[in-house]
């Protein structure tokens, strides 16, 4: 909200974003503050940083100039989150998946956890019809409120 604050955080990116995003695993995670990581995230977005380097550098760990983070790779860091994570880092997942297609995303997934996560961050029937086993099982007991 500060007319500076794009200036700021392209001078050092890794280090501005690796703070937040150090400080968010540690202290933040939780529901009360998903709203506050969605305002921070649209914040570095409209100062110029990408969400796929968002996502390298602040979900999934990597170093500044790693390549970056693939699909296949942030899915699989989704499916080993927690449900508490899902509904934390949901905004900057759904900014990250804008390029791809619903198919590309699912045949992306190695785990029905990363499913069952992007069932719940997006609200995309299209992720429930290709769950199965436990993940399936847990989108019902979620959607039936059990």
């Amino acid at each position: 909200r500060q007319p500076d604050f794009a200036q700021k955080v392209m001078r050092d990116a890794f280090q501005v974003t690796g703070c937040f995003f150090d400080l968010m695993q540690n202290n933040l995670v939780g529901y009360c503050n998903a709203g506050f990581v969605q305002e921070v995230t649209q914040a570095f977005i409209n100062a110029g940083l990408s969400p796929s380097y968002l996502m390298s550098t602040g979900v999934c760990g990597d170093l500044e100039g790693d390549s970056p983070v693939t699909l296949k790779r942030a899915l699989s860091r989704l499916a080993n989150m927690g449900p508490r994570n899902w509904t934390f880092y949901g905004y900057l997942y759904q900014e990250f998946l804008k390029p791809y297609t619903t198919e590309e995303i699912i045949a992306s997934c190695d785990d029905d956890r990363a499913i069952e996560a992007l069932s719940q961050i997006t609200g995309d029937r299209a992720y429930i019809e290709n769950a199965s086993g436990a993940a399936l099982a847990s989108i019902c007991e979620r959607d039936l409120g059990l």
